[in-house]
């Protein structure tokens, strides 16, 4: 997966698994640092056929797994779960990159920006 995303997601009949890096910006100031801090994530990554991807991870916040992912036309949806609660992500295809905004289930005005890539092997 270094070209395209899509083009690997689609060209491919089997689940496509790999270790991706990414991180969000909480725009809140926070007792552990200043507000538009990045959370930096680890994530297990799974696409599937119809362009369908979940996915296992962890942040500073917890362990969460991605569910209900999902690329069409270039844009990306999904919902991250931790054990407390979930955000939503909406986003899109950026060369081997996705970028987008989050926000929180519970409270929609707390939100912010997110990107993941592949991890390289200097990630791994």
């Amino acid at each position: 997966m270094t070209t395209s995303i899509i083009a690997d997601v689609e060209e491919s009949e089997e689940e496509i698994e790999s270790k991706w890096k990414g991180y969000f910006v909480d725009n809140r100031y926070s007792a552990g640092g200043p507000a538009n801090n990045k959370w930096y994530m680890d994530i297990n990554m799974a696409f599937g056929n119809n362009h369908q991807f979940t996915a296992t991870g962890s942040d500073e916040v917890g362990d969460f797994n991605f569910e209900d992912g999902k690329i069409t036309d270039g844009k990306v949806t999904f919902r991250k779960a931790y054990n407390s609660h979930n955000v939503y992500y909406e986003g899109e295809i950026k060369g081997t990159k996705l970028e987008g905004q989050w926000w929180l289930e519970d409270v929609p005005s707390i939100k912010g920006d997110w990107a993941m890539w592949p991890a390289t092997s200097a990630d791994i």
